[in-house]
């Protein structure tokens, strides 16, 4: 079985390969989407935590692009509270 850190390590390793700050934000952004619908707050709280450990990462290698996937997910969380 493989271990949530390796899971959070290649979707990090995927968001660096994408080198698109819109995209990697919006795959992050529906991600937690998607755990608000039908799912327990601790589910909620699982995938919230996994989203920072994959950002966590990928500011570990590269923290410009890390800043800069933030400031996207900012804007479409912006977006989604006032459309």
């Amino acid at each position: 079985m493989i271990d949530p850190e390796s899971i959070a390590k290649f979707n990090a390793m995927s968001l660096m390969e994408i080198n698109d700050p819109k995209k990697a934000a919006k795959y992050l952004f529906t991600s937690v989407q998607d755990s608000l619908s039908g799912n327990s707050v601790e589910e909620q709280r699982v995938v919230q935590r996994y989203v920072l450990s994959i950002m966590e990462i990928v500011g570990s290698f590269d923290m410009d692009y890390a800043d800069k996937i933030a400031l996207e997910y900012l804007n479409l969380l912006k977006s989604y509270m006032h459309p």
